[in-house]
């Protein structure tokens, strides 16, 4: 029924307002406990939360999507399938491949790869940190910063 699908998109949206909770927590822990030291600490607590939160949205984006679709025989009259590819690439960047990759003099099988400032900054990236590069499809590429502890 409906209701049960409201109440249960209720609940789910309420559990997403833990986070608030959750960063002022870690955030008490940074500045009383030194956590700021241990960066790989305070990352996996980071991308932790980036993790059960990203899960938590999901679960209350389905429930929401599900109440809809009891409203309405076609989802497509509220554009539910173009908000959720909208939701999904807000954070896809597109680059020309001559700003970001530059021939090595004297090294024709490899290049040198820029990465851009914003990217840096996204992926909270430093100097000596690792990073895991993967191809998808339409030849694009995806860097994800790796978790050092493991290499």
């Amino acid at each position: 029924m409906l209701i049960d699908k409201m109440s249960d998109l209720e609940q789910h949206i309420m559990e997403c307002w833990q986070l608030v909770d959750d960063v002022n927590l870690l955030y008490k822990e940074v500045m009383d406990n030194d956590l700021h030291k241990d960066q790989d600490k305070l990352a996996n607590a980071l991308l932790g939360l980036c993790t059960i939160y990203g899960m938590k949205f999901d679960q209350a984006f389905n429930t929401y999507e599900e109440a809809l679709k009891q409203c309405f025989d076609d989802p497509r009259i509220l554009g539910i399938d173009s908000v959720r590819k909208q939701k999904r690439s807000t954070d896809k960047k597109t680059y020309k491949a001559k700003d970001i990759f530059k021939d090595i003099e004297g090294d024709p099988d490899n290049v040198l790869m820029t990465i851009p400032p914003e990217i840096i900054k996204h992926l909270g990236l430093k100097v000596g940190d690792t990073l895991n590069v993967s191809t998808g499809e339409n030849k694009s590429i995806r860097l994800e910063k790796a978790d050092n502890a493991s290499g």
